[in-house]
């Protein structure tokens, strides 16, 4: 029989090894729970403890390659829904509503270059949690010890998401802009850095550059060309990789659009030939989102947050009836103070009475249009009475441009000109831009001061004089690669 010393000796040893079990089992849970922490939700944590939090900043989760790829301090999302976003949303509610506070530093977060608007500062009192300069915390259970944790001194953590408003998500090109004058340039160099894929939907393609640029990609990624026009391409890519798919049925393909990698779109108004993205007026834009390229490469209507903008894309195709027109009208029905209009062909009735009705209430229009169906124009112009000014380009290249700025907050740019077929029976793509940024206003600036320098006032005498032909427009003599004419606006 045991003493009671004993026993207490037995006891007390079952019981501490006991409380060391439980420890250590406590211990294992808690590493075990700090091993399948969210990758996402670690990174914001860590975004936190080191006081380098963005108010409204919208980041890029392994610079763009996870399936999440975009998660907002305001709770917005644009892309994903998946899972790890819902994680990492609930994260941010979770450091957002424990108890310590700290120093926080306000940065507005847009498609234009990274600037601080104010900074690092402490609040004097509490705020709520939907102002700009908030107070977060730590903590995550009230209960435990609520001491400053002191950011670290070294560089940022491993995977921490890039703040996305350093560089631009949608740019403009032209060749008549300052900077970001090379668009020719700037396709070539997407074809030739293509790690997955490279799809084009063009009208007429004919420039060596890219034929030679699609050539040395098709070895590396899949390569798929759909064209409308180009029978020379046939033979050119005879032997290579390249897939070519010819468009023969009645609905013309007029798109001029190239994607890469599932997430960049190049989109242009003028086709893929040396003279449209090197001497004519013609304006392209590169858009960095993945679920923005694969609507449009599957032609889905689609509204997407881009960085601070929205862009809504919008197919047109024979079964579309009017609906491509809704965005245009509904816009030219917003303006309140500019319109800025510069068409290859504008014999839309409807637009054209509603941009009078809009110069009628104050809005100050401007309408420039190439040559080619001026007659057209100042037709309708005429018939209807309307208060409006065109202008016709005289000098310089082709007007080949399908765009028009409201505000200077709008943009309306694609492949369709403003006619009855173009916006109702070609296969076309048209966008619908949101909240311009200053870097893309001033591309757009630089580009309508061309046209205007290059335009003269439409008249009835002028109106009535047969448009420049190719000779005459071109110094040097016809090339038969040159960018041919899309037709009237009957067929166009």
């Amino acid at each position: 029989m045991c003493s009671p010393c004993s026993s207490r000796q037995a006891h007390s040893s079952h019981s501490s090894s006991s409380i060391s079990c439980a420890n250590s089992s406590s211990t294992s849970r808690r590493s075990a729970h700090h091993r399948k922490e969210d990758p996402v939700a670690a990174a914001i944590s860590r975004i936190y403890k080191n006081g380098d939090w963005r108010s409204r900043a919208i980041y890029d989760y392994s610079h763009g390659t996870a399936s999440c790829r975009r998660i907002s301090s305001r709770g917005t999302r644009s892309g994903s829904s998946s899972p790890a976003c819902e994680r990492t949303l609930y994260t941010i509610e979770r450091l957002r509503s424990s108890s310590e506070e700290y120093k926080t530093r306000s940065w507005r977060a847009s498609s234009s270059p990274r600037h601080e608007t104010s900074r690092s500062r402490t609040p004097l009192s509490p705020q709520p949690s939907t102002s700009y300069t908030t107070t977060h915390t730590l903590s995550t259970s009230p209960k435990k010890s609520t001491k400053r944790r002191q950011p670290s001194k070294g560089g940022p953590a491993h995977k921490v998401p890039r703040v996305l408003g350093h560089k631009e998500l949608i740019t403009f090109f032209s060749a008549h802009q300052k900077i970001n004058n090379k668009p020719l340039d700037t396709l070539c160099s997407l074809i030739q850095n293509a790690k997955k894929n490279v799809f084009l939907k063009i009208y007429h393609i004919s420039s060596p550059q890219i034929l030679q640029a699609l050539i040395e990609a098709a070895d590396r990624v899949s390569t798929v060309v759909r064209y409308q026009q180009g029978d020379q391409v046939r033979g050119i890519f005879a032997g290579s990789a390249v897939k070519l798919n010819k468009r023969d049925s009645r609905a013309l393909l007029h798109k001029k659009s190239a994607f890469v990698d599932y997430k960049k779109i190049f989109v242009s108004t003028g086709n893929f030939t040396d003279r449209s993205l090197t001497q004519d007026y013609n304006l392209a834009m590169l858009v960095h989102n993945a679920p923005l390229c694969a609507q449009v490469a599957s032609s889905t209507h689609a509204t997407t947050v881009v960085g601070n903008q929205t862009i809504t894309y919008c197919p047109i195709n024979q079964q579309s009836g009017g609906k491509p027109l809704q965005p245009i009208l509904s816009s030219i029905a917003k303006a309140k103070h500019t319109i800025r209009i510069a068409m290859y062909i504008f014999s839309h009735q409807r637009i054209l009475k509603a941009v009078g009705a809009a110069a009628r209430r104050g809005v100050d229009v401007q309408i420039v249009i190439d040559p080619r169906e001026k007659r057209n124009t100042f037709k309708i112009v005429e018939e209807n009475n309307l208060p409006l000014t065109i202008r016709e380009c005289a000098r310089g290249g082709i007007l080949h441009t399908k765009m028009c700025c409201i505000d200077n907050r709008t943009l309306i740019i694609g492949s369709p000109n403003w006619t009855k077929c173009g916006l109702s029976r070609n296969l076309e793509d048209l966008f619908v831009i949101q909240n311009l940024t200053e870097l893309q206003l001033q591309s757009l600036r630089e580009l309508w001061r061309a046209i205007q320098e290059s335009s003269e006032p439409l008249t009835k005498e002028s109106s009535l004089l047969p448009p420049r032909t190719l000779k005459q427009i071109k110094d040097e003599e016809e090339d038969p690669m040159c960018d041919p004419g899309e037709g009237t606006s009957s067929t166009r």
